[in-house]
């Protein structure tokens, strides 16, 4: 298993070594740190948007990771993939999301990492991720 100093990384042998957890060799993301105003916003407005809280290649790193999880054979005890049938297109199968991904994707991993800091600084205490999803809005899907 490709281990980083957090969380084992994707180990599928069904996979070529080079697709296998990509996210390793990649840079990690950058956490974003909020300014005390973002969080009189938050207090006052019960949301905060933080345009390009990400930057451009953090995102596209995350672009990449859902990608490569959306592609992943399913197997049992993994990543849950829910599906749905194509409402234009009658037997065709869409991934309708995908949840509890970041044991076993160190890029995930990463990203709840990196949101566990300004989360905690919005709710005056520590962050633990309670539940993680991607939701997929798919051509001809029901969502």
């Amino acid at each position: 298993m490709l281990e980083d100093e957090r969380t084992p990384c994707i180990d599928l042998p069904l996979l070529p070594l080079e697709l296998q957890c990509i996210s390793q060799f990649m840079n990690r993301l950058a956490t974003p740190v909020l300014l005390d105003s973002q969080i009189e916003e938050f207090n006052r407005d019960a949301l905060l948007h933080v345009p390009g809280g990400f930057g451009t290649e953090n995102m596209a790193l995350i672009e990449g990771w859902t990608t490569e999880l959306a592609e992943l054979p399913e197997i049992t005890g993994r990543q849950w993939v829910f599906h749905e049938e194509s409402q234009t297109d009658q037997g065709t199968d869409l991934v309708s999301r995908i949840e509890k991904m970041s044991p076993f994707h160190s890029g995930f991993a990463d990203l709840a990492h990196a949101l566990m800091g300004p989360a905690g600084q919005l709710l005056g205490e520590e962050a633990v991720l309670f539940k993680e999803k991607i939701n997929f809005k798919m051509p001809g899907g029901d969502g």
